[in-house]
């Protein structure tokens, strides 16, 4: 018996269908709570579709949570939570070859679900877990089951209800068409994010041309407008969002790719580690 059962919840394709699932008490032990945790950098359209989940869900509470930064604003300034000079997304590098090592999906996204976590169980920022236990689901599809890991607490036991039930990511959409007819599924990931493929940069430009157009000047600034130049690893115009290592607006300039054609949402293997959905 569990003292909590959570949901992280991401407002994509999978952690919207494990969430109106569970709701619907498909999955057991049902969940109380869902969380989200906003780096205040998604799409335009995940907020919206944030909004109607919330609205349809029935038996589950969603918790919005932020560690009280903005990402999108920390990443333009340069700066990591302590105020010191950093870049904590993976952007690419072009010399030496490379991509720098991601830290906002655990500043942003993991450390504010486990605060509430802790708060949902009334528990202080010190006060022992001992005896405690939570149960916490991540939407995680079975395409996707090379990102099933082991909690790295030992008081939260993680779970994987689509992995379990054999559901790839292509079963969700199929799953929620069936139930909601006519209503897009949005993809969740921070405007900037430099996993997306063309096609979802192509998406982004359509759906969200405030979100593109910040990337695209984010993506001139990491190389050219450092607030840090004497200790940024970015100097010397070496960093870039797009994956081919060429400046976004250069890479997207002839991309045009049709949100209704096939594989327009296609999925890397190497997109993600999968943990920024939390």
């Amino acid at each position: 018996m569990y003292d909590l059962v959570v949901l992280s919840l991401g407002a994509g394709v999978q952690s919207t269908t494990l969430a109106l699932m569970a709701d619907r008490g498909m999955i057991t032990p049902q969940p109380t709570d869902a969380i989200f945790a906003d780096t205040r950098a998604e799409p335009r359209d995940v907020y919206e579709h944030l909004d109607w989940l919330e609205s349809e869900l029935r038996h589950i509470r969603v918790h919005r949570v932020s560690n009280h930064r903005s990402l999108k604003a920390d990443v333009w300034d340069g700066v990591q939570q302590d105020g010191k000079p950093l870049v904590t997304i993976p952007v690419f590098l072009a010399d030496p070859d490379g991509i720098m090592k991601r830290q906002c999906t655990v500043r942003y996204k993991i450390e504010p679900i486990k605060r509430r976590i802790r708060e949902l169980m009334g528990l202080g920022p010190r006060q022992s877990t001992h005896g405690k236990s939570v149960l916490q689901y991540l939407g995680i599809s079975l395409d996707e089951a090379i990102r099933v890991r082991d909690s790295d607490v030992d008081y939260i036991d993680l779970a994987y209800p689509l992995v379990e039930r054999r559901m790839s990511r292509i079963d969700c959409l199929d799953w929620f068409s069936r139930e909601y007819p006519g209503r897009i599924l949005p993809r969740s990931a921070c405007v900037f994010c430099p996993y997306h493929t063309s096609n979802e940069w192509a998406r982004l430009r359509q759906t969200d041309p405030a979100g593109y157009a910040f990337a695209e000047s984010l993506d001139r600034r990491l190389r050219y407008g450092s607030p840090h130049p004497d200790k940024s690893p970015l100097r010397a115009g070496r960093a870039y969002l797009h994956r081919s290592r060429r400046p976004l607006a250069e890479a997207m300039a002839t991309y045009d790719a049709s949100p209704t054609l096939p594989g327009f949402e296609e999925v890397k293997g190497d997109e993600c580690a999968g943990v920024c959905f939390v």
